[in-house]
This record gives C-alpha cells, structure tokens and sequence, in this order.
C-alpha cells in the first residue's frame, strides 16, 4: 500500500524542515510519498525543499511553480500529483 501526504508550503522556512520531518519519521506497513507544492517563497523554503527532495528521492516529491498559484490552487495540484492508494 502507498499513502501520498501533500504537503503544501509558502514562506515557511522556519517550520518546514520540522513538518518534512514528521511525516518522513512515520512507520508502517506501508510505502510514503510526500508531495510538497511549493509555491513561489520569498525566503528559503524552496532551498530547504529542495534539499529533502535530493535526500529522499525516492519519498519527496518537489512541485515547482513558475508563478503564485495561491494556496486552493496549490493544494489541489499537490493532490492531483500523489500516487498513492491513499492521499492525505
């Protein structure tokens, strides 16, 4: 079973490091994909998410946008992109 958690993220250096890591720290039974849709930060946010993409290939997934989606548009590409039996 896979499970994607969409992730959905806009200025926010200071905590996403600690949200990634709660959710990759997750155990189970299961196969985890986090799809994070980052969109457009100002600060270092996409360079922090980019670093996790790099160092977990195969469980982060970095949506990159070329202009503020804002966030409804942002969520819903984030849960169109999981490919999980199971999206939260």
């Amino acid at each position: 079973m896979k499970i994607s958690v969409a992730v959905i993220t806009y200025n926010q250096q200071d905590t996403i490091a600690q949200t990634l890591d709660s959710i990759l720290c997750q155990k189970g039974d299961f196969e985890l994909e986090v799809v994070v849709g980052e969109d457009c930060s100002t600060d270092n946010t996409w360079a922090i998410c980019q670093e996790y993409a790099e160092r977990y290939p195969r469980q982060v997934v970095l949506l990159e946008n070329t202009h503020n989606l804002v966030i409804m548009a942002n969520f819903a590409r984030g849960m169109k992109a999981g490919t999980g039996d199971f999206i939260a």
